[in-house]
């Protein structure tokens, strides 16, 4: 027997025509920015390393790290989305589909705290916090997670770039 996965995301379409152009065109944007937040956040961190190249290189191979333990994670969890039902034993159940813990939110807290750690600017430290927050409730108003998604995986990127901040110091300290 197979068995399948139904989305049904809670949304009015109706509440979207009834907003000005302008409220339309601002929400646009900043959906824009929190879906891509993440990829914007990596743009500013190359700039950032670029004159630090090993910790450019440690930068990308614990960003490879930590997407896949968000995949592990989101395989082993198999929390669903909110208003999104996935029946057990899906053959069609992918990594994507599952919402714990939030890649968006475990990527843009691992970026900030990564890139804080090995060369700290205060004025890329706002632009982070900024495309965070924006990244983060554009998550939970489009309904892609809970407050308790967003927190397990803003959580798991801060230790997780702690942890691999720790371990690239160490490596230098015994070269």
């Amino acid at each position: 027997m197979h068995n399948e996965i139904i989305f049904s995301y809670d949304g009015n379409p109706s509440h979207e025509n009834s907003r000005t152009p302008t409220i339309r065109s601002i929400d646009g944007v900043l959906a824009k920015t929190g879906m891509y937040g993440p990829i914007f956040m990596v743009i500013i961190a190359i700039m950032q390393l670029y004159y630090l190249p090993k910790y450019l290189i440690w930068f990308f191979v614990f960003l490879w790290i930590n997407e896949s333990i968000i995949i592990f994670a989101k395989k082993v969890i198999q929390q669903p989305r909110p208003g999104q039902r996935v029946l057990p034993d899906s053959q069609n159940a992918q990594y994507g589909y599952y919402g714990m813990p939030s890649g968006h939110a475990q990527h843009a807290l691992f970026i900030m705290t990564f890139v804080w750690l090995v060369n700290p600017s205060w004025a890329v430290l706002c632009i982070y916090i900024a495309i965070t927050g924006i990244t983060l409730l554009e998550r939970y108003n489009n309904k892609r997670h809970t407050l308790e998604q967003l927190f397990v995986g803003g959580i798991s990127g801060c230790i997780i770039a702690y942890i691999s901040v720790m371990i690239m110091r160490k490596y230098y300290e015994y070269k």
